[in-house]
């Protein structure tokens, strides 16, 4: 590539102000800069900051009457509906089971001023280069967040969920591993996790296409790498989580910049 084609090239990953389309993916936070469309009734396994780069979206959650804003914050697993009147939007994943959200992530919308303070923070945040994963909270929020006590057995049980994205790997599985009962062992993680073992799976799974968007890879391809055992379960799983199909959201990330970053920590010891 010469120079004016690697010119042209990174200016496709940007927008009309200059401003980089970019997704920033860690094992436990995703920050994402992009094209956003009209998407369907989403539903993401984790707490997600939507943020608008110029006019208010509007966004409805649960099932609740819309309202317009520049700054939300969706729990987990909350279905909602998002529509801009901008071609773009910004997206901050937070993992559930890894910060402790109740109140502290709340908090950081809790008034006016916290909301245009944070609406500032996080978007000052995709102009500076992340230097480290672990350095994600302190580089968008200024601090780390509180993080979730888990018990170790639940733990163990995530971060092998995490370095399967989900494939094969059982409830029963990770219960004799932890060394308890399949009931006890379910019982355990519902309760450490706010949500079922089935669905956290499921998520996760569905969160292991991210680092994918932005390669040449088939859409089978992908699905085989993220653990789906065929064509149809990938794009139902994947709709009911984001709200578009895998096809709408490979043909939306054509010119988005992916910069997955695993620290050792993700590993399963």
């Amino acid at each position: 590539m010469n120079d004016r084609e690697a010119r042209s090239a990174d200016a496709g990953k940007h927008n009309r102000d200059g401003r980089p389309r970019i997704m920033l993916v860690t094992s436990s936070r995703i920050a994402y800069r992009s094209l956003f469309g009209k998407p369907g009734v989403r539903t993401f396994g984790a707490w997600v900051f939507y943020l608008s780069l110029d006019r208010p979206f509007e966004i409805s959650v649960n099932g609740h009457p819309a309202y317009r804003e520049h700054i939300a914050l969706v729990p987990p697993y909350a279905p909602h509906r998002v529509a801009t009147p901008d071609r773009e939007l910004v997206q901050i994943l937070i993992e559930s089971e890894t910060v402790d959200g109740d109140p502290a992530l709340p908090d950081l919308i809790a008034t006016p001023a916290r909301r245009r303070e944070t609406h500032t923070r996080l978007l000052d945040g995709f102009e500076r280069p992340l230097r480290a994963p672990e350095a994600f909270d302190l580089h968008f929020f200024g601090h780390a967040l509180p993080a979730r006590a888990l018990d170790p057995r639940i733990a163990r049980a995530i971060g092998k969920i995490n370095a399967s994205h989900a494939g094969n790997l059982s409830a029963e599985a990770c219960a004799a591993d932890a060394g308890l009962s399949f009931s006890r062992f379910t019982h355990l993680f519902s309760s450490q996790t706010q949500t079922t073992f089935r669905r956290l799976r499921a998520w996760k799974r569905a969160r292991g296409l991210m680092p994918m968007v932005g390669g040449a890879n088939s859409l089978v391809d992908v699905a085989l790498d993220a653990g789906y055992a065929d064509s149809t379960h990938f794009s139902h799983s994947i709709r009911q989580f984001y709200g578009y199909t895998p096809r709408d959201i490979f043909a939306g990330s054509r010119r988005l910049a992916v910069v997955a970053q695993w620290p050792a920590s993700a590993a399963v010891t």
